[in-house]
């Protein structure tokens, strides 16, 4: 799950960090080791997180309602996520992962946005016809 892998990329990320002098060849495989179990979880995290965000912000193009709600899901979304990332992910704004995370987001929202718009124009022209 989503907190479980945020629990522990946390418990990884504020273990003890070796001495450098006292550096072997063995402590240096164990550094890659815990580099690439650190990227495994942010892999793991990133691949849970787009498939939320596709879930949470998922609409039918010809319903109005439901692109509002994505609309506002993808708001929700957004605002979480960003305090989220300050507290556990993001060191830099320049980071991979949330620049994918909000570059999916806010290309989610686009979608709902333009169909909100697309449907109250066709809504307006029916009801100008009547």
């Amino acid at each position: 799950s989503f907190q479980q892998i945020s629990h522990d990329s946390s418990l990884i990320a504020n273990s003890p960090v070796p001495n450098k002098s006292e550096s072997t060849a063995l402590d240096v495989d164990d550094e890659s080791d815990h580099v690439i179990e650190i990227s495994e979880l942010l892999d793991s995290l990133m691949t849970a997180l787009h498939s939320y965000i596709l879930q949470a912000t998922s609409f039918d193009p010809s319903s109005l309602p439901q692109a509002v709600s994505a609309v506002l899901a993808a708001r929700r979304l957004h605002r979480h996520l960003d305090s989220v990332f300050d507290a556990k992910v993001r060191t830099t704004d320049r980071s991979k992962f949330v620049q994918f995370a909000f570059f999916v987001l806010f290309g989610r929202e686009n979608d709902a946005v333009e169909a909100v718009s697309r449907l109250v124009a066709e809504r307006e022209s029916k009801q100008q016809q009547q």
